[in-house]
């Protein structure tokens, strides 16, 4: 029973820190972070997807990081190519 709860307190962190982290993002005035997908696991996340500059992937790193409870960002977001 112990153990069934602490996957449950563990899953429900994980579901607070991708709700936080997602609204970081959306609540960002400087940038369009709306092509971001966010994963969370065991106080991890994983940012994927594309954004149009050096500068936004690491102020999104930062936005995520800024989260109470987050201790690493894997920060997989591509930077879109300009014609």
């Amino acid at each position: 029973m112990f153990r069934r709860l602490k996957t449950s307190l563990s899953e429900t962190a994980s579901g607070y820190q991708l709700r936080c982290v997602k609204a970081k993002l959306v609540a960002d005035k400087v940038a369009n972070f709306t092509r971001i997908d966010v994963d969370t696991t065991n106080r991890e996340v994983s940012l994927n997807g594309v954004v149009e500059s050096p500068e936004q992937k690491l102020r999104a790193d930062q936005l995520a990081m800024e989260v109470s409870g987050v201790r690493r960002v894997d920060n997989n977001l591509q930077i879109q190519k300009t014609n």
